[in-house]
């Protein structure tokens, strides 16, 4: 019982500062495109408008909806999309100047972060570095989580409270 109660408490410390982690991340990346005051290119805007069209037909497709009886004009997705390159184009800019590309180091960890709830670790760690898509994916995270950091070094940030009750239900 007593090791069901420690597995529990691991397990829900664990999900919390994931839940934390996401919020701030989600809260600078929204505070870096309203502080972005610069025009984006149509074409890019359109290409993402198009490209999220696409993505959603396919979503559908995959749970059995009939596709082509759904109205989805990529105008759906522009506000979204216009979001999105203005995000692309903020990060790869700041990741450009501050040189804050992910490090072998900071793949691994974030893999062994996310390994801890797997009964073997390490054999996760070593399958996620073989795979590429997987490999991917975790690049892309840790290069996520060093524009947030950085930002929050260079921001005023000022920190909040938040009980756990709150936090699981505004994250869902």
């Amino acid at each position: 019982m007593e090791k069901l109660r420690q597995d529990v408490e691991k397990n829900l410390r664990r999900e919390v500062a994931t839940r934390c982690k996401n919020k701030t991340k989600r809260a600078v990346m929204d505070a870096l495109v309203e502080q972005a005051g610069f025009e984006l290119p149509t074409a890019l805007v359109q290409a993402e408008s198009e490209r999220m069209s696409d993505e959603m037909r396919q979503q559908m497709a995959s749970r059995g909806m009939k596709v082509d009886q759904a109205p989805l004009p990529p105008d759906l997705f522009k506000n979204q999309a216009a979001k999105r390159v203005k995000l692309g184009l903020l990060v790869g800019e700041i990741v450009s100047k501050e040189n804050l590309n992910p490090s072998e180091e900071g793949i691994r960890e974030m893999l062994a972060e996310m390994a801890q709830a797997y009964e073997n670790p390490e054999e996760f760690i070593r399958w996620a570095m073989s795979n590429k898509e997987r490999r991917s994916e975790a690049q892309a995270v840790v290069l996520e989580d060093n524009v947030v950091n950085w930002v929050l070094k260079e921001a005023k940030v000022e920190d909040k409270a938040v009980d756990v009750e709150s936090l699981i239900k505004e994250t869902e």
